[in-house]
C-alpha cells in the first residue's frame, strides 16, 4: 500500500472525525520495538492477514509525521526532529521567539501527531507501527500492544547492514540512541515512566523467525477478540 494512499486516508478519517462522523470501535494492534528488530514487515503481514474484501486494515508508521508537518507548515524532516526531541529548556525557547522563522516546539508536533494517531486509533482496524502508540490505544478494545526485543549484541549486528555501518561501536550507539528516543516519547504520553507492563506480550526477536512472530501475533489478536472483518 503506498504512502501517499495512507495519507489520504488518515486526512479523510481526520475530517471525518472533525465533522462529528460517528465512529464504530474496531480492533488495534500497536507493535512497538527496539531499535534492529523488524517492525515493518510483521507489521504489513498481520494487516493482510486481517483484512476482507470488505474492510482493509492499514499500517500506520512515519505517514503521520508528514500529516502533523503539513498542519504545522513545516518540512517533514523537522517535524521528525522535533517529534523525537526532548523538551527544549527557556533558553532555546527564548531565542527561538527572537527567529524570522517560526518553529513549532516539540510539545506542539508531539500533540499534533497524538491527535492525528488517536483519530485513526478510534477508527480501528489499524496496526501502529510505533510512534507511541500503544499509549494512545491502550484503553481500546479490542486491542493488542506487542513489545518486540532482542539482545543488544544480535541487533548490532543487523544494525550494521542496515545503516551500512563499519563498527560495532557505531551501530551500538544507535541502537541505544534510537531505544532512548521510544522509551522517552512513550513516557512523554503516557506522563510517567514505564514499564514493560504496559504490553500484552513481549517477543524476543533472536529465538523467532518472522513468520513466528507473525504466528504467535495473529493467534494472540484472535484470542483478545480481533478477527478479520
Amino acid at each position: 500500500m503506498s504512502k501517499s494512499f495512507l495519507i489520504d486516508y488518515v486526512n479523510e478519517k481526520l475530517k471525518e472525525y472533525s465533522k462529528g462522523h460517528s465512529i464504530t470501535q474496531k480492533g488495534v494492534i500497536t507493535i512497538s520495538r527496539e531499535y534492529g528488530c523488524p517492525g515493518k514487515i510483521i507489521s504489513t503481514k498481520i494487516a493482510e492477514s486481517l483484512s476482507s474484501a470488505e474492510n482493509s486494515w492499514k499500517v500506520i508508521d512515519k505517514e503521520v509525521l508528514q500529516i502533523a508537518a503539513e498542519q504545522l507548515s513545516i518540512p517533514e524532516d523537522l517535524a521528525e526532529k522535533l517529534f523525537h526531541s526532548k523538551p527544549r529548556t527557556l533558553m532555546q525557547d527564548l531565542f527561538s521567539s527572537f527567529s524570522d522563522t517560526k518553529v513549532p516546539s516539540d510539545t506542539q508536533v508531539k500533540k499534533t501527531i497524538a491527535k492525528i494517531l488517536r483519530t485513526i486509533i478510534l477508527y480501528g482496524n489499524v496496526v501502529i507501527l510505533g510512534q507511541g502508540g500503544v499509549v494512545l490505544a491502550r484503553d481500546i478494545k479490542p486491542s493488542l500492544h506487542v513489545f518486540l526485543h532482542a539482545n543488544p549484541n544480535w541487533r548490532v549486528a543487523k544494525i550494521k547492514i542496515l545503516e551500512n555501518l563499519k563498527s560495532n561501536e557505531e551501530a551500538l550507539k544507535r541502537v541505544k540512541e534510537i531505544d532512548e528516543q521510544r522509551i522517552f516519547l512513550r513516557n512523554y504520553y503516557a506522563g510517567e515512566p514505564l514499564t514493560v507492563n504496559i504490553f500484552d506480550v513481549s517477543i524476543n526477536c533472536e529465538y523467532f523467525s518472522e513468520e513466528e512472530i507473525i504466528s504467535i501475533i495473529l493467534d494472540l489478536a484472535h484470542k483478545k477478540g480481533i478477527h478479520k472483518t
